[in-house]
């Protein structure tokens, strides 16, 4: 199979797709490009609405603290938050945006290896690194459709994932509720990509379905706990300080 062939075959080949991208290791800079460009395009349309949000909480939070403090511990995190609310170079928000999703790849091509390598598989990290790349290509849509929303409606989503099934509205609340960040890391462009990594991880160590299915379903319940762990601490620090 041409490596003009893999991206097509994703969609209803994604087997033999995943085996010639172990063929073909090398490949991985094609994925690459499409999903960095696409998320730094995403990055630079949907950011300046993200840190919006971020400082529309920040200052809710400030606020109901500041009427429980003296008028001029009031001023100071006033003006403590918005310093901390000013708005980031966009090429400080791109380079950060690139580098996190290349340690992201890395970390779940290293414990994908790993594991399968626990589970009796076999292959070369080089080739696991390929496929989790590949795999990455649902997100590229999934940044796409957000891009379009945002453009249409002037405003990113007020949910991401499926987290409008529990979200209330109340941003402080919503950040501190598990349910809420659990459920917004589940989208169908993320589900479509753990399916697509089963299949490469398959491709590449040979692993069984049943023990690609663990391997993969466990790296992302650990991946969402590590996520999990400071948004909770950091809402029950809030919670607490706000009575």
């Amino acid at each position: 199979m041409a490596q003009d062939r893999i991206l097509p075959d994703l969609i209803d080949r994604p087997a033999a797709a995943m085996r010639a991208v172990v063929a073909r290791p090398k490949s991985w800079w094609i994925a690459a490009a499409i999903v960095l460009v696409t998320l730094l395009a995403y990055a630079s349309v949907t950011g300046p609405y993200q840190q919006a949000a971020q400082a529309e909480a920040q200052a809710a939070m400030v606020e109901r603290l500041a009427a429980q403090a003296s008028p001029e511990q009031a001023e100071a995190m006033r003006a403590s938050v918005e310093a901390a609310s000013a708005q980031r170079p966009i090429v400080t928000t791109l380079l950060i945006t690139a580098v996190t999703a290349a340690f992201g790849w890395l970390l779940w091509a290293g414990g994908a290896h790993l594991g399968s390598l626990f589970f009796g598989g076999r292959g070369e990290f080089a080739h696991t690194w390929a496929v989790t790349v590949w795999s990455q290509l649902p997100r590229a849509l999934g940044y796409l459709a957000t891009m379009i929303y945002t453009w249409m409606n002037d405003a990113i989503p007020a949910h991401e994932g499926l987290a409008f099934l529990v979200g209330t509205g109340d941003l402080l609340r919503d950040a501190a509720n598990p349910a809420y960040l659990a459920l917004s890391s589940i989208s169908p462009f993320a589900i479509w990509s753990l399916i697509l990594l089963i299949v490469g991880v398959r491709a590449a160590t040979g692993l069984g379905r049943t023990a690609a299915i663990i391997l993969i379903l466990l790296l992302w319940g650990l991946g969402l706990a590590l996520t999990l762990v400071p948004s909770l601490l950091m809402g029950g620090l809030t919670a607490s300080l706000m009575g």
